[in-house]
Order: structure tokens, then sequence, then C-alpha cells
């Protein structure tokens, strides 16, 4: 590219929230381009799970089922909590014929969301890394990169966890801490699809999405996920990055532990790794934490779990991101009606964010402590599992009573 060029809107990061801002801006006309410092879409080394609901992303992407635009693996047809305990388990199942939520493999699915946003007429410029933001006369007004430097209207920022940028804006009173971070190791298992199916009990090429919670088979600490594709398992565990640290814990060696609990063993025989990953996800949860984050201010929006807008434990860990993603957009096409891309301007992402459900979904998970053993377990439209706001282990009585009593209703 040329030292210096100009474009209306720099969008800094190509995940599920960027390419949701890129969308909705090319389809609005508005010149967009995306930095990505990945060589291609699905060249990140991270390949791993995730459930996507079939609403938000068709309000960016269109009718992806009909069109077949979006690599899907499996519609969700029942969602799982196990309870783990050292060699048994409490399990609560929930069957849904509203197949409206879907299991993906991220770099398949991302490369053909990048098609679609190229296809909307955005610019992705791969290898490009965003080193600084250029702020004239208080207003940030662009990006510098090794190649040199791009100008715009607005720049987004969608860097994920690494939020560097985000605190040279001034969104984030400093870098995340090991608090406001969980650690992932995910492994994608190899299965013939009539095995998987076989094993958990699926019809007509259905899929399960569960929640393993651990506390009482670890003693410290986790949660764990499972997912079913076409014809493998996506299995994790997670620890907060601050556990990680103060208690030593591999995150490693607890995957490998997970993988000999009796009933995860039975679901995963014989099964060959053809992929095994580690990643963050960042999470709020208290109120001070929360209070640190701005979204906004002169010529700049931050997205996604940059913002830490991620809900670790909803069934759709990027609902919320690519939520951000489409609202940022749409105020920066509310703002070129008058040419104001003032913080005042600006403001109306934030406040058209806190109005939907999904960011009040997340303001309500503020428990003093992160466990996985719960005092309850709540049911909301968006099938979250909430953490309890108290220290409880699973051992006793009336969080197994308590979780009896929940009817988990099908999205």
């Amino acid at each position: 590219m040329a030292s210096k060029k100009n474009i209306e809107v720099i969008v800094i990061g190509a995940g599920p929230a960027g390419l949701a801002s890129a969308k909705v801006l090319a389809d609005a006309g508005i010149e967009t381009i995306v930095l990505e410092k990945e060589t291609q879409p699905d060249s990140s080394s991270n390949f791993f799970s995730t459930v996507i609901s079939q609403e938000p992303y068709e309000n960016i992407f269109g009718k992806f089922i009909e069109t077949g635009n979006l690599k899907i693996e499996r519609a969700i047809s029942e969602y799982r909590a196990y309870l783990l305990k050292e060699d048994s388990y409490v399990s609560l199942n929930n069957r849904t014929e509203n197949k409206n939520s879907f299991s993906v493999l991220t770099k398949p699915f991302h490369k053909a969301i990048s098609r679609m946003v190229e296809k909307a007429g955005a610019t992705i410029s791969y290898k490009t890394v965003a080193r600084e933001l250029i702020t004239k006369d208080g207003k940030i007004s662009g990006v510098k990169c090794d190649e040199g430097e791009y100008h715009a209207n607005v720049v987004i920022v969608a860097e994920g966890v690494n939020s560097l940028l985000t605190k040279q804006a001034g969104l984030r009173a400093g870098s995340p801490t090991s608090d406001q971070v969980f650690l992932f190791a995910e492994e994608n298992i190899a299965l013939p699809p009539e095995v998987i199916e076989e094993r958990l009990n699926l019809e007509n090429e259905g899929g399960i999405a569960a929640k393993l919670f651990t506390h009482s088979f670890f003693k410290a600490p986790s949660i764990a996920y499972l997912h079913t594709n076409k014809d493998s398992i996506s299995l994790a565990t997670g620890v907060m990055l601050s556990e990680s640290i103060s208690k030593g814990i591999n995150i490693n060696q607890y995957q490998e532990n997970l993988k000999t609990h009796p009933i995860v063993k039975s679901l995963i025989m014989n099964g060959v790794t053809n992929h095994y990953s580690s990643f963050m996800l960042p999470v709020i949860y208290n109120s001070s934490q929360s209070n640190t984050r701005k979204l906004y201010t002169d010529g700049c929006l931050v997205i996604g779990g940059a913002a830490t807008l991620v809900n670790p434990f909803s069934w759709d860990l990027s609902s919320l991101a690519i939520l951000s993603g489409k609202l940022a957009a749409e105020t920066i096409i509310k703002a070129k009606e008058s040419g104001d891309y003032s913080t005042k301007a600006l403001s109306y992402y934030e406040k058209t964010l806190k109005e939907t459900i999904e960011y009040k979904e997340l303001q309500k998970q503020k428990p003093s402590k992160l466990r996985s053993a719960f005092s309850f377990i709540k049911a909301e439209n968006n099938l979250s599992l909430l953490l309890a706001n108290k220290d409880s282990d699973i051992s006793d009585t009336s969080a197994l009573n308590n979780l009896s009593k929940v009817v988990l209703k099908g999205k």
C-alpha cells in the first residue's frame, strides 16, 4: 500500500465482531478496510468449536441455512449440563425441536464469513499489524502499521482479548488482568458420524452442546464444554488465568484429566485427536471491572472481546460480540448522515448496546468468585448457565435439588 491512505472506516481485527461491523458498513456503501494480522482467513493457529445462534447471524449475513453460505457442522437438538464427581456424574438434559443453533468450527466458518464481507465490498488486508492509533487534535484519526498509515473518519477496535490498542485509546483502564481472562484448551477428536450419534443418542444428524461443571472432579474452579460436529467431538477445559497462575494449574493436564472421567472417556473412546489449541476469553464478573470499560471516544469505537463483550457462560459465545459489531456499524452510518464522528455522536453505540437483552444478561453475571460449583442454574431465553452469587460445592444436595427444578427452555 502507499505510505498513507485515507478511507472512511478502519476495522482492526477480522474476528466475528470485526467482520460483522465490516459487513454492515459495506452493505451501507461505506468504504471499509479490515486490518488483520493473520496471513489468510483460516491461517490462525487456533482451531476450535463454538455454537452460534441463527437469528443474530442471519440479521447480518442473510439466510445462511437456506443458501449454505456459512459452514456449519450440526444443528443443536439437545443441551446438556454435566456435574462431574470423581467417578460419577449428574446430568440435566433438554431436547429441543427449535433447531436454530448450530455447532461450527472456527476456521472454515470464519473463512466463509470473510468471503461474504469481501463480496459485500469491504477490503480485508491480511498480514497487516496495527501497531499504534493515530491521534490528531484529541481525536483518533487512523492507524500506524508496518507498511505505513491508514487514516479514517472512525476506527473500530476489534482486537480481541489482547487489548493494547483499546488501552491506548483510553477505552479500558489498563490491560486485562489475570482474573479477567479465561484460559481454555480444546481438542478436536475425530469419530465416525454414526459413532457420535450412537453414543450421544442423536437422531437425524442432530447435535449436542454440553457444559461440564468440574469443580468436584478437579477440586479447583474450572468449566468444560463438549460440542458435536459432523465427524468429530470438540472437548475443552477452561480455568481463570489467575487460578492457573496462583495454583500452578497446567491447562493441558486438566484437559488430559478430564478425558479420564468415565462419562467423557466413554464418549471419546477410540477417537483420534486432529487438532489441539488453546485460547483466551475475556470476562467481567464484578461491577468495578465493568466500570473500567468505556466503549467509545472521539473517532473510535471498541467492540467484541476487546470491550469484554463476551459471555463465557452462554451457549453462544459470539452473539453479543457480533451484536456489538452490528450496532457500532449502525452508529457510524447514523453519524455519517450529519458528518459528526465526535464522542457525543458515537455515544449512541453504547446507548443502544445497553438496551439489548444480551448486554443486560451479561451484567447479571457478577459472582463473588468464579466457580463451576453452582447454588443454582438459571434458565433464560438464551439458555445461558449463570454462575451462582455465592460459593457452593455440587455435593451440596440443595444445589442438586435446585438443578432438578430447572426447566431449560429451547430456543
